[in-house]
């Protein structure tokens, strides 16, 4: 299923966009992506944005990955400051990573194993037919022992042409007494999408803060 709708994403121009939230024993940590492209990744714009807080403490940090049909850029924000980690040419290892960075293959594939899904509905939106998958049963994974898990549902949405448009994923763990929490949210909207001949980072990174705002292309 994740294959199928990563060759279908490559092919799409839009954009993807994923979070995860999720507690660990010390504080929390929050990751939010959001990856622009053209069809067949002819240009992409990939963001990630990680918060932790620890007690009083958090720390920001953002990687921005762009590139066009012969070059990669790869930058990251702290602290204030971006910096230029490499410049690459587009070589066939780094499409296969590309593909998977921009079609969130690795957590829609983790979501996926972890629930018993069953077919909940059937309805047409946006010139296409949706098949809505739910799961309320954990069926295991290496994110949380299945006997700590004290609940959990997860909701995919995909179409017949096998495109996942939307997931969400919770999950309620209780190991030694304690309680963890761990939320991801997924969506893909294909339209249009206007980015930059040459690679670079985005205007919209707020160096001051390390915070992406980019909410249009």
């Amino acid at each position: 299923m994740v294959e199928t709708h990563q060759t279908n994403v490559v092919e799409t121009p839009g954009v993807v966009t994923h979070t995860t939230n999720s507690t660990v024993r010390d504080g929390a940590i929050v990751a939010t992506v959001r990856a622009a492209a053209g069809p067949n990744l002819t240009r992409v714009r990939y963001v990630s944005h990680a918060r932790r807080a620890v007690g009083n403490e958090t720390g920001n940090r953002t990687t921005v990955i762009a590139a066009n049909g012969t070059a990669v850029k790869q930058y990251t924000v702290a602290g204030g400051n971006v910096t230029l980690d490499n410049t690459r040419n587009r070589t066939g290892l780094f499409d296969r990573s590309l593909r998977g960075l921009s079609t969130a293959t690795n957590p829609l594939r983790g979501a996926l194993r972890r629930g018993n899904f069953t077919v909940a509905g059937v309805d047409d939106r946006d010139d296409a037919t949706v098949v809505t998958l739910r799961a309320d049963r954990y069926a295991g994974g290496q994110l949380y022992a299945a006997e700590n898990v004290a609940a959990y549902n997860a909701t995919v949405r995909i179409t017949t042409d096998g495109v996942i448009r939307s997931a969400t994923e919770r999950i309620v763990s209780r190991p030694d007494g304690s309680e963890r929490r761990y939320g991801f949210t997924y969506g893909f909207e294909p339209r249009p999408v206007d980015l930059p001949r040459v690679p670079r980072v985005p205007a919209d990174i707020r160096v001051g803060s390390g915070d992406s705002a980019d909410a249009r292309s």
